[in-house]
């Protein structure tokens, strides 16, 4: 089960000859981005993150874009050094969410909130 159903990564510099080659692919509706020379593009370590996870063994889940939460790191595990999102879904339980902003899509596996740490970035945070 793909966890971004309908989007296909590039990786790589592309050219207007292969934007319109792409873009006229059977199925493709459009590229993110406001034009051939200005993709939206996923950072590495977003990508590098999901990928980790998905190595786990842990199952990892799609998840709706946060629009609010505090921005963690975790300090140690099999995600050490990751960035995201820690979402409280009850008292014993936390999400651990890495986003991918330009989908406004995420990937969310379950973490004990004692793995992880606050990061020190001038992003919004929720927690006093």
């Amino acid at each position: 089960m793909p966890l971004f159903p309908s989007y296909l990564f590039l990786r790589g510099v592309i050219d207007k000859a292969s934007y319109i080659k792409v873009i006229r692919t059977p199925g493709v509706v459009r590229l993110l981005g406001s034009s051939w020379d200005r993709l939206a593009a996923v950072p590495e370590e977003e990508i590098l993150a999901v990928q980790r996870m998905l190595r786990s063994g842990e199952p990892v889940h799609p998840f709706p874009y946060p629009k609010v939460g505090e921005r963690v790191r975790v300090k140690k595990g099999f995600l050490e050094g990751i960035e995201g999102m820690l979402m409280e879904v009850d008292l014993q339980q936390s999400m651990f969410v890495v986003t991918i902003e330009p989908l406004q899509q995420g990937v969310a596996i379950r973490i004990d909130p004692g793995l992880v740490e606050r990061c020190h970035s001038i992003r919004e945070s929720v927690w006093p």
